[in-house]
């Protein structure tokens, strides 16, 4: 039994090497297998494989009869008889009649063998995507006699496992699968699911990314001149600077670049506790994004599956979901506390048709240009760069629907679109908060207090009721990560009707509002110690339940009652009876990282993918600890790092521009002053947060 075990591992193995040899070209099956077909999968590629080594591979391609260009027919001969030579030559040295390699199976058949890809350890962990060494196959040619060879990496996809070929250049792309399901050999004939270059789901550059660049170079320029003028000129004359100054050092990175780290601003209206909720939320979204991709790209995701199902802290990363109901109940707060103090001092003004009209015009104004050069920059430029990235060449991060439905997201209609058309960038979820902060602080402002309760408990009431109707209708499970690998249609439903439907979202926002109503209106409240240390100790209690223990309830509670949570944290606090917690999230340098955290949420994922690309080799996934430590802290530091420079290019100065010209066009209107004049304060008050579990993760 012993050697027959043996024999079978060793079949696999060799199957799997064989499989590797694709240095170049990745090849998919024409069915997609789950982890329940794990075991007849792996039975089928021990008798299947075999067939597949590079050396054996070429021999068996339809040479003739495939329609190839003559290059490539000619290159791919070539390449079968250097390294048949380079066998004999191998078998020559072995028996003693040969002292070394010919100069094409030294420089042409051993490097590409070399650099197609190897069966490796963990295949039951997962591990079945098989790298390549990239460089290595792409310096080919560079030693090379002949002009016409040159070689590219390739990847080919049989039935679930994937494998790097390094292969001639001149094979195009379309006649990669041709080719290979050209095999003649036993029953995997026409297994090939698809054969491409490595590059191949790239998009080559076109008008729109020559416009975007255009775009960003001259908004660069623009910074960097009114930088020099800033620190040349107007520094020298500081009480001379007229409005038209004042635009063009809205563009000053100088400037901007000081604003963003100043920590001396003024206390009134001021909520010093929000700073902290945001730079920890916002990193709780990176953390939760960065876990959840890594599943994609290290060689055992099924460890990770098994932490993520069975460990303990890792509910922190996988139920990152009370991170984005935290932005949530800050936007619904921010916006009553400023809209409320601009109703008390006018009532008729703030109601008036015009207030309303400044009021949503702001709103939109206000992160939308960031919002649309970000993604516009992605979609054009920057998804351009994910070349010669063998890590990132599995078809969920490469097949960004970003391309063909970028007008989506701009048009703010990600809400309601069915998930296959929905963009696979960062989504905005302003429209629907839009509507129901009307709907919510009107009844406030007429009715009082009592008024104002009543239709909100009425709308999350009616929240919590369609949540509950939701979950038994489809059976959802209390987690999108509680799902398996095989309920993917549930997977879909789940992420569209309990995610991403304003209805079910919208509980934490309306106690925002009624927060932001109660703090604009007592503005003293002593709170009994006792009283203070039991809700303190139930709100934290609160937290740990909500982020990891969760049950069947959790789908349709646990967003109000992450709102009441943070509620008595910033009431409590506003008013000074915090105490040591009050200290720590009043801290300064929570402002500055505060400020930052828009950029940083609409960046982090294309740039740590970008990050990952650069490394050539396989991740392992190591444990959460490791995960924590290498992958995830990096990762929030360089979304901070690089969040500064785009805040001050991209955010910044349409903020300052908005702000001008609102204020020109209508100076009556005090609330555009005093929410533009917080803007420090309130950062972005306007954006929700989105996915924060990728929906691939379960996927497995």
């Amino acid at each position: 039994m012993y050697l027959q075990s043996s024999q079978a591992v060793m079949k696999l193995f060799l199957c799997f090497v064989l499989f590797t040899t694709c240095g170049a070209i990745h090849f998919h099956s024409r069915k997609d297998y789950t982890k329940w077909d794990w075991n007849r999968l792996m039975s089928e590629l021990t008798h299947a494989l075999k067939y597949y080594h590079l050396e054996e591979l070429l021999p068996s391609l339809d040479l003739r009869d495939v329609n190839l260009t003559n290059s490539c027919r000619d290159d791919l001969m070539f390449l079968t008889d250097s390294i048949t030579d380079l066998l004999r030559e191998f078998e020559g040295i072995m028996k003693g009649n040969k002292t070394e390699i010919s100069p094409s199976g030294k420089l042409l058949a051993l490097p590409m063998l070399d650099s197609s890809s190897k069966i490796g350890p963990g295949i039951l962990r997962g591990h079945i995507h098989f790298l390549g060494f990239l460089p290595q196959c792409i310096k080919v040619k560079v030693y090379l006699d002949l002009p016409s060879f040159q070689t590219n990496s390739c990847i080919e996809t049989y039935d679930c496992p994937s494998l790097d070929l390094c292969l001639p250049h001149s094979c195009k792309n379309d006649e990669l699968t041709p080719l290979f399901r050209s095999i003649k050999t036993g029953k995997w004939k026409n297994q090939v699911r698809r054969a491409e270059h490595i590059n191949a789901n790239i998009p080559p550059p076109d008008v729109g990314t020559f416009i975007i660049l255009s775009l960003f170079l001259v908004l660069l320029a623009s910074c960097l001149l009114s930088s020099v003028i800033d620190c040349f000129w107007l520094s020298k004359e500081k009480d001379t600077i007229g409005n038209y100054s004042k635009l063009i050092m809205a563009f000053s990175y100088h400037r901007n670049v000081k604003e963003i780290f100043t920590v001396s601003i003024s206390q009134e209206d001021h909520i010093p506790v929000l700073h902290c909720m945001r730079f920890l939320s916002i990193a709780w979204v990176i953390a939760a994004h960065t876990y959840g991709f890594l599943s994609l790209v290290v060689k055992n995701p099924l460890d990770q599956l098994d932490t993520v199902h069975h460990g303990y802290w890792t509910a922190f990363y996988a139920n990152g979901f009370p991170a984005v109901d935290t932005f949530f109940y800050m936007s619904g707060l921010l916006l009553s506390y400023l809209w409320f103090k601009e109703f008390r001092r006018n009532r008729s003004r703030t109601m008036s048709l015009k207030a309303w009209s400044f009021f949503y015009i702001h709103r939109f104004i206000r992160l939308s240009p960031a919002y649309y050069l970000t993604l516009l920059f992605y979609t054009f430029v920057f998804s351009r760069w994910y070349t010669n990235m063998p890590v990132l060449t599995l078809s969920e991060i490469q097949n960004d629907t970003c391309r063909d439905q970028w007008w989506i997201n701009v048009l703010y209609l990600n809400n309601f679109i069915s998930q296959e058309k929905m963009v696979g960038y960062q989504k905005e979820r302003r429209a629907f908060s839009s509507v129901l902060l009307f709907l919510v602080l009107i009844p406030f402002a007429f009715s009082g207090y009592f008024g104002g309760l009543t239709v909100a408990v009425v709308f999350i009431s009616t929240s919590i009721g369609l949540s509950f109707y939701q979950v038994y209708h489809w059976s959802f499970p209390p987690l999108l990560y509680r799902l398996d690998a095989q309920h993917k249609d549930v997977t879909d439903d789940y992420q569209f009707w309990m995610y991403y439907q304003p209805y079910i979202r919208c509980q934490p926002y309306i106690v925002g509002i009624i927060v932001g109503y109660y703090l604009q209106f007592t503005r003293r409240l002593i709170i009994p110690k006792v009283l203070n240390c039991f809700a303190y100790v139930f709100s934290f209690g609160l937290f740990f339940a909500i982020v990891f223990g969760v049950n069947a309830l959790y789908n349709s509670l646990a967003k109000l009652g992450w709102s009441l949570a943070l509620t008595w944290l910033t009431i409590s606090c506003h008013y000074n009876n915090g105490g040591a917690v009050q200290s720590f999230m009043s801290w300064w340098i929570w402002i500055p990282l505060g400020r930052l955290s828009f950029c940083a949420y609409l960046i982090h994922i294309p740039l740590t993918l970008f990050v990952w690309g650069l490394d050539k080799y396989e991740k392992v996934y190591s444990g959460e600890l490791d995960a924590f430590i290498n992958i995830i802290l990096p990762s929030i530091f360089y979304s901070f790092g690089m969040a500064v420079f785009w805040k001050a290019l991209v955010e910044m100065p349409f903020s300052k521009m908005e702000f001008f010209f609102l204020q020109r066009w209508g100076k009556e209107s005090s609330f555009v002053k005093e929410s533009s004049m917080n803007k420090q304060t309130v950062a972005c008050i306007n954006s929700c947060k989105v996915s924060v579990i990728n929906k691939d993760f379960t996927q497995l």
